[in-house]
């Protein structure tokens, strides 16, 4: 894995930004729309840390997560890549300090995928820009969806395409093998 992130970063040739760059987004609370009335707060705050935002030619800001497993999503799956969708997101709402004043346009998501065996070479897989997507805040409301959720009482387990690799699927309950009863 060192061997293919050294090449990667030899063959990289957008400018580096930052590692480990912090992110923070406030979600406010209510409905989407919001409705009349004045603002309540935010309900909840996204965190994270980019593992490496970078600079490409254009000057937008490309965020890049390392992943050192073999899962990959499929391509389909990464248009609405939920964590690089995100990253991106917070990127545009311009709260990424380390990328410096002025500059919040996202240029796009890419995982670099260190993780596969038998590889030379790093492979990535690229989420466009949000600029370029048809529908450029999916990652805002997925964020307010998620947000609304969290402040109800309870939780619908539902299930989904990371049930597979899931380390707690013994138990949740929208599997049969989580509905277990322990006397």
């Amino acid at each position: 894995m060192v061997t293919r992130l050294v090449r990667w970063l030899e063959t990289n040739s957008r400018q580096c930004v930052g590692a480990e760059v912090e992110i923070e987004v406030e979600i406010p609370a209510g409905s989407d729309p919001p409705t009349p009335g004045p603002p309540p707060g935010p309900a909840a705050v996204v965190r994270g840390r980019v593992d490496r935002l970078e600079r490409d030619a254009d000057g937008r800001l490309v965020v890049v997560d390392f992943k050192t497993g073999t899962t990959q999503p499929r391509a389909t799956d990464l248009q609405e890549h939920p964590q690089l969708g995100v990253y991106q997101w917070a990127v545009g709402k311009g709260v990424v300090r380390a990328a410096g004043p002025g500059c919040a346009v996202p240029g796009g998501g890419v995982l670099v995928q260190l993780g596969v065996p038998g590889t030379a070479s790093a492979r990535e897989q690229w989420q466009p820009g949000l600029v370029d997507a048809d529908d450029p805040d999916w990652p805002g409301r997925l964020a307010r969806q998620v947000a609304d959720g969290l402040r109800t009482p309870t939780f619908a387990a539902l299930v989904g395409p990371a049930c597979g690799g899931c380390p707690v699927r013994s138990s949740c309950p929208a599997h049969p093998d989580g509905t277990r009863m322990v006397p």
